[in-house]
């Protein structure tokens, strides 16, 4: 008792001693769990969620991706990604009162008009009145936001995020009723149509086939749509891919052409664009894993205008393999953490396509990342990795690998501070 308290002083007032506290309180997986579910209730009504609006605080969403990578580190490792992270959720910008939501009924249909009418007081204490929070109950607020792309997609991720973290947390009551209540309220906050209202009035015009049509795709329509993903206008890209989607494409090939695209532009992002542009592996990964999204063709074209936003180069001043003397010999994970991104990305490759060595690859750079201070990164880094590990199973192993020597490059090209996880790691003993 008298480490969880300590540990929720910490959380509402986090001093010098915050590690401190959160070593003592997470000594076994049951009081680790009890620890962050206590972060969730102490932090999420006090947190200023709409001082951050049209954006979003990262240190809850992050929450989730390092339980994704928890079957991959070791249990210090785990521990202490997990401590920084939470250290990073309780130094999110404070409202000046807490967040008391008047307790709702608990209807999903007042909760569904709270977010039409874009009321998120009311949809937050209509999810208050909830008795106990389901699967379900996640997946249906995601089937109201999949068309709203404001903030680059982050309703439609942090709904989906939030069921993960609800289900590694044991699928609690009271903690689930705020993580479910905050994906409510931020999905009753403003929208922004504008891509999936210019795609479907593409897709009205031509009749379409079912989603995992019998369209023959070829290599050099991957090529095709690459490009125009890449290099194309926003009109003219979309004039490309909603005709090529309502042919028939299959959700598969979507998914193929939008990751390389993705690591196309990943690989031509400049340092301060790197957790930006990593954010389109956190995206697809979201739209991939939704059902109802993943069966929407202007839900996918609105995506594809989210990868075309970002910046990309010419394909022959785009980064390459270099293997340097002893080269190889350099840990992936070294290469990451000391800022040598055509480094990382040359062993990557390596590893990857002549070694075929996905399971290290994917160990070496979740260790890297485990040392990453989130507070830094904005979660970008271990919200991307656990994405792409997650769809490792789905996408073409040739695809996965460029997606992860790119990712590679990204990390080590924004690495930042490691103070906070170097000072926790030492309190580790």
């Amino acid at each position: 008792m008298i480490a969880m308290q300590r540990w929720e002083e910490e959380l509402s007032r986090p001093t010098e001693d915050f590690f401190s506290a959160y070593v003592n309180i997470s000594q076994n997986d049951q009081d680790l769990i009890l620890a962050v579910r206590s972060a969730v209730k102490v932090l999420v009504p006090v947190i200023d969620w709409p001082g951050f609006l049209p954006h979003m605080p990262h240190g809850l969403l992050g929450l989730s991706s390092i339980f994704r990578l928890r079957g991959i580190l070791d249990a210090r490792s785990f521990r202490r990604a997990l401590g920084t992270q939470l250290h990073y959720f309780a130094q999110e910008g404070r409202a000046t009162s807490a967040k008391k939501p008047l307790m709702g009924s608990g209807s999903f249909q007042n909760i569904k008009l709270g977010i039409q009418k874009q009321l998120p007081e009311i949809a937050f204490g209509e999810v208050m009145g909830i008795n106990v929070p389901t699967d379900d109950d996640f997946d249906s607020l995601v089937s109201l936001v999949k068309k709203d792309m404001s903030n680059m997609g982050h309703k439609m991720v942090f709904i989906h995020h939030m069921k993960y973290l609800f289900i590694q947390l044991g699928r609690p009551k009271a903690t689930g009723r705020w993580l479910l209540g905050i994906c409510a309220w931020l999905a009753a906050c403003a929208p922004d149509t504008f891509w999936n209202e210019r795609a479907q009035k593409r897709l009205d015009q031509v009749p379409s086939r079912p989603l995992a049509g019998s369209m023959v795709f070829a290599p050099e329509d991957t090529t095709r749509l690459r490009k125009a993903v890449n290099e194309f206008g926003l009109v003219q890209m979309l004039n490309e891919w909603t005709s090529a989607t309502a042919d028939g494409l299959h959700s598969a090939e979507m998914l193929k052409v939008l990751l390389l695209s993705s690591s196309d532009k990943l690989l031509d992002a400049r340092r301060d664009l790197e957790g930006k542009t990593s954010w389109l592996f956190t995206y697809l990964e979201s739209l991939w894993f939704s059902d109802d999204a993943k069966s929407d063709l202007a839900v996918w074209s609105q995506a594809a205008a989210l990868v075309n936003l970002f910046p990309s180069e010419e394909d022959s001043s785009r980064m390459s393999t270099q293997v340097e003397d002893g080269g190889l010999k350099v840990k992936l994970s070294d290469a990451i953490l000391d800022v040598e991104p055509q480094k990382a990305f040359s062993i990557a490759h390596s590893s990857l396509n002549a070694a075929n060595l996905p399971a290290d690859v994917e160990r070496e750079v979740t260790l890297a990342v485990s040392w990453g201070d989130p507070i830094y990164n904005f979660s970008h880094h271990s919200l991307a990795l656990a994405s792409l590990i997650h769809l490792r199973a789905h996408i073409e192993p040739q695809v996965w690998n460029y997606a992860m020597c790119s990712l590679c490059k990204s990390l080590a090209n924004s690495q930042g501070s490691s103070d906070l996880s170097r000072q926790l790691d030492r309190l580790l003993g």
